[in-house]
């Protein structure tokens, strides 16, 4: 259990954007501890970034490292490290002619993607599944379907049709030439991962959403 002076200081100064009820102090690989000395096996994994673990000997000295040379000084400059980043990164994609935008978040990687399709195809419709979770930001709550989210800040900046996840006859009624591009949202947000029903992403329609 958190202690009370510290849950009263959290209460106190920290905007309640989420529901807390236990304070972790330090983890290792995919295990955490609270402050009682209580072991874990963290499922949550910083809501599905800390891909490594906790503390991992390699992460933590490469933060060190970069720490002791660079804090940040923008993309005004060219910066060492993150041009043979995204020389593996486009490697590794097989997309011949990529190039990788970094960012901070799911949801700025989804408002750059937004942008560019509607800069690349001059159109401003999109489509995504009704299970998917893109983020908080006005672009991604868009394509976000769940009202819980999308409703306290309508009118959203885009319109986005919505249809179940593997449904490809639904695809089908919503695409059209007015449509700039789609997040297909393969794995669903919230907790969970959502199969197609046909056991792939389906073809045709998504497919052509997709590549725009």
């Amino acid at each position: 259990m958190v202690q009370d002076e510290y849950r009263d200081m959290c209460e106190t100064y920290l905007m309640r954007n989420f529901g807390r009820h236990m304070l972790i102090t330090h983890g290792k690989g995919a295990r955490v501890w609270d402050d009682e000395g209580n072991e874990y096996i963290d499922c949550v994994a910083g809501i599905a970034v800390c891909s490594t673990g906790h503390c991992h000997p390699k992460v933590s000295e490469a933060i060190c490292r970069q720490a002791k040379e660079l804090i940040h000084i923008s993309n005004l400059f060219y910066i060492p490290g993150q041009a043979e980043l995204a020389k593996r990164i486009v490697e590794k994609s097989g997309i011949k002619g990529g190039r990788v935008f970094f960012s901070n978040s799911g949801s700025e990687a989804v408002e750059a993607a937004v942008k560019l399709a509607r800069v690349r195809t001059g159109k401003k419709r999109f489509i995504a599944f009704k299970s998917g979770f893109h983020g908080r930001t006005f672009g991604a709550l868009s394509l976000t379907h769940k009202e819980d989210y999308r409703l306290p800040f309508t009118p959203l900046p885009y319109d986005c049709s919505f249809v179940e996840y593997g449904d490809i006859e639904g695809l089908k009624a919503v695409m059209d030439d007015t449509v700039a591009g789609g997040n297909p949202g393969t794995g669903a947000g919230r907790g969970r991962s959502l199969p197609p029903r046909t056991g792939r992403v389906p073809g045709g329609g998504a497919q052509r959403v997709h590549r725009e």
